[in-house]
């Protein structure tokens, strides 16, 4: 079980840019927005950050130390699409928490596009 839990794991450390694989771009984005810029978002707002810092710290944080120092991808392409996502998930939890209906509904439209772009790219 430890095996097959530090094999999956090694797996992030795998850059993929999902080349001609729309589901896999879609899910991968999804998850850097919900499972990483969300959750950090949330954490930054706890410790006090103001609103306005939160996605660019966020976005920051995960280029600088997992995109480049640990799992250093060859392809800066894909490692600024990650970070995209990851912001703009951080972007929409902070709207939720902060700014309202609207700039949240803006900011989930904008990250719409951003998915439907990538899923373009893969037909």
């Amino acid at each position: 079980m430890i095996r097959r839990l530090l094999s999956a794991l090694s797996g992030l450390l795998t850059a993929d840019n999902f080349p001609r694989d729309w589901y896999g771009e879609t899910t991968s984005q999804t998850g850097h927005a919900a499972a990483v810029g969300m959750p950090a978002a949330l954490v930054l707002h706890g410790a006090g950050l103001p609103p306005a810092l939160v996605p660019p710290a966020v976005a920051l944080i995960y280029l600088g130390f997992w995109e480049r120092l640990i799992q250093r991808g060859a392809d800066l392409r894909d490692s600024l699409t990650d970070t995209a996502h990851v912001a703009a998930g951080a972007t929409i939890i902070t709207a939720a928490l902060c700014w309202g209906y609207w700039p949240t509904v803006g900011t989930l439209a904008v990250w719409a596009a951003m998915l439907a772009a990538g899923i373009w790219r893969r037909l």
